[in-house]
C-alpha cells in the first residue's frame, strides 16, 4: 500500500492569490520535518503549534551546513503551483494588487477598478474563463482520455468535463466558483500525481516493450495500467475544502467503476482512499503545511524560477517544468 499528503499554503480572500501545496509520499524521508521540529521546541517550549514563517525563520538562522542538509531533503517534496494571474495574463489581462484589472483594447491601456460600472460584469466573465482554462489543464483532462482509449466503457459512462465539475464547486458567486477550482485543480495534481509524473508512463511502458512486439495494440492496457496505478494509492488531504475532496473521491469511484466494468469484475485490485485529515493527526500534513509554506515564501520572492532551484519537481498549473 503506498500514500501521499497535501497541504496548500493560501491565506487570502482574493481570488486571483496563487495558492501553494506540497505533495508528500508515504515513505519519504521526514528527518528534516523533526530536526527543525526539534529545535523549535528547546526555543518555544510554551508552544504545541509551530507555524511555517516561524520554520522559515529558524532555517534563515541555521549553520550554513545544516541549512544545506536540510534543503538536501526538503527538496524531494513535489511543489504544486495553481496561479490564476497566469491564466488571467495569457487571457490579456493583468490584475493589480487591488484586483483592478488592465488591459488594451484597440490599441488603448484600459483600468477598471472595482468604482467602474462595468467592473463587476468583466471581473465575471474574467473569472468564468480562468476557471474553464484551469480544468483544462488539470489532470481530468489526462484522465478522460486514458478513459476514452479503454475499449469496454460501462454503459453511459461519464467523462469529466468543465461543466460537470463545476457543479459540484460552491456556485453561490463567480468568486467562490473560481476558487473553489483553485482548490480542486491542486489537489487534484495531488491525487492524480500519476498520469502527470512522466516516471509512471515509463515504467508501465517498460513491462510491455519488447523487441519484437508492436506497442500499438497494448495502447488500452496502458491506459488501464495507468488509472489502476492512480487511484491504488490512498490521497489524504489536510481539512479545509470538502467540495475538492468530494469531487477527486467521486472521480476514484468512477475511474474504479470503469475498470471493474472492462474486466467483467474478474480482477481485482485496491482502490485507494481519499480522505481528510486533522493536521494534528498527521506528522506527514504537518510537514506538508511546513512545506508548502516555505514554498510560498520563495514562490512570492522569487517567482517559478526559484522554486525549480530550490526543488526537484515542480507542476506549475497543472504541468511539469
Amino acid at each position: 500500500m503506498s500514500a501521499t499528503f497535501a497541504d496548500e499554503s493560501w491565506k487570502t480572500n482574493f481570488w486571483f492569490a496563487h495558492l501553494i501545496l506540497a505533495h508528500i509520499n508515504l515513505n519519504q524521508n521526514l528527518d528534516w520535518f523533526y530536526e527543525l521540529l526539534s529545535k523549535l521546541k528547546r526555543e518555544h517550549p510554551e508552544l504545541t503549534e509551530f507555524k511555517s514563517y516561524m520554520v522559515i525563520d529558524l532555517m534563515d538562522n541555521l549553520d550554513k551546513d545544516i541549512r544545506k542538509r536540510i534543503w538536501q531533503q526538503i527538496q524531494d517534496t513535489i511543489i504544486i503551483v495553481q496561479d490564476p494571474k497566469d491564466y488571467a495574463k495569457n487571457l490579456g489581462v493583468i490584475i493589480m494588487p487591488d484586483g483592478s484589472l488592465k488591459f488594451r483594447y484597440e490599441g488603448k491601456e484600459l483600468l477598471f477598478d472595482r468604482s467602474h460600472a462595468q467592473f463587476k460584469a468583466i471581473n465575471e466573465l474574467l473569472q468564468k474563463n480562468v476557471s474553464e482554462l484551469i480544468l483544462i489543464d488539470s489532470p481530468i483532462t489526462r484522465i478522460n482520455f486514458s478513459l476514452a482509449e479503454i475499449p469496454l466503457l460501462r454503459p453511459k459512462a461519464n467523462f469529466f468535463s468543465p461543466e460537470n465539475i463545476l457543479s459540484f464547486i460552491d456556485k453561490k458567486d463567480s468568486k467562490k466558483e473560481v476558487m473553489g477550482v483553485i482548490k480542486f485543480a491542486a489537489k487534484s495534481c495531488s491525487a492524480f500525481i500519476d498520469v502527470i509524473e512522466p516516471k509512471t508512463m515509463k515504467q508501465i511502458i517498460e513491462q510491455f516493450f519488447t523487441y519484437e512486439a508492436d506497442f500499438l495494440p497494448l495502447l488500452p492496457i496502458y491506459h488501464q495500467e495507468m488509472l489502476k496505478q492512480t487511484i491504488s494509492s490512498d490521497r489524504f488531504f489536510d481539512r479545509g475544502h470538502e467540495q475538492s475532496t468530494a469531487i477527486i473521491k467521486n472521480c476514484f469511484d468512477t475511474i474504479e467503476e470503469t475498470l471493474e466494468y472492462d474486466k467483467g469484475g474478474i480482477e481485482t485490485f485496491y482502490r485507494g482512499r481519499v480522505e481528510e485529515l486533522d493536521s494534528k493527526e498527521s506528522i506527514h500534513i504537518q510537514a506538508c503545511d511546513w512545506a508548502s509554506g516555505i514554498a510560498r515564501n520563495i514562490y512570492d520572492d522569487k517567482g517559478i524560477k526559484g522554486l525549480k532551484e530550490k526543488f526537484s519537481c515542480v507542476i506549475f498549473n497543472g504541468k511539469i517544468i
